[in-house]
């Protein structure tokens, strides 16, 4: 397949299922070449490559730090580089009654959900430093409504001569973060009945029901050259679920 990320190697996690098999699907559509990542294999890679597409599965668990490195040193030591990468983590849990829970079901949440995505970014930015560019997009729940900065340590460090390397290729380094709100996948499954009619409500009020290959043509476009002005920039459907 030729396309938009032909030689491209693109990285998916939590790609087996809903929006990150879209992702996958599509980006290998598009010509890349996916590594499918997930904490179990299916049929994303053999369906990918049914329709003329190239992936391979490197199992992960992305809420272990240790693992996020070795799925990152695995891809380079077997194809050199990353050129984007896509940190879709995503579990639910009911957290209306998040608050009465012990630590170990707050961990439970949050490591997947927010560990994960720093995890996954620090080892990709040590690649793409090295290689001079990269591109990342991280999903993010509307809760996560900021944009970081650049990954530059300190104003000092980045007018040091000697850093100067690591100035410009973090400026080659594109960062963005998507919240597209309620999408048609199994997390609502998870939602205690009232939060999940309360969603519903609030999504057919506003008419914004989208599906997981509607948020990965947002991906293919903000992977691509016809974004390259924007960096840092944070995509978020609040219409999805704020009440008129």
């Amino acid at each position: 397949m030729k396309g938009l990320f032909e030689g491209k190697i693109v990285l998916v996690t939590s790609a087996t299922s809903a929006i990150g098999r879209a992702a996958a699907f599509s980006y290998a559509t598009n010509g890349a070449f996916v590594i499918v990542s997930d904490i179990e294999d299916n049929d994303t890679v053999n369906k990918i490559i049914a329709h003329g597409g190239n992936a391979v599965f490197f199992k992960t668990d992305i809420s272990n730090e240790n693992e996020c490195e070795k799925l990152v040193q695995k891809i380079i030591s077997n194809y050199g580089k990353i050129d984007i990468a896509f940190n879709n983590p995503g579990i639910i849990s009911d957290t209306i009654h998040l608050i009465d829970n012990c630590l170990a079901g707050f961990v439970t949440l949050t490591a997947p959900n927010v560990n994960s995505v720093f995890y996954c970014t620090k080892y990709e930015i040590e690649v793409m430093r090295q290689q001079q560019g990269g591109i990342i997009i991280n999903m993010s729940s509307l809760a996560g409504n900021t944009s970081p900065g650049r990954h530059i340590s300190s104003k000092e460090e980045a007018s040091d001569p000697q850093n100067e390397s690591l100035e410009n290729s973090d400026n080659l380094i594109r960062i963005h973060c998507i919240a597209p709100g309620f999408a048609d996948t199994r997390l609502p499954d998870t939602f205690n009945l009232k939060s999940k009619e309360d969603i519903f409500l609030k999504k057919s009020k506003v008419e914004r029901s989208k599906n997981p290959e509607q948020v990965a043509g947002l991906l293919m476009w903000l992977s691509s050259e016809k974004t390259s002005f924007a960096t840092n920039d944070h995509f978020i459907d609040y219409k999805g679920y704020v009440e008129n």
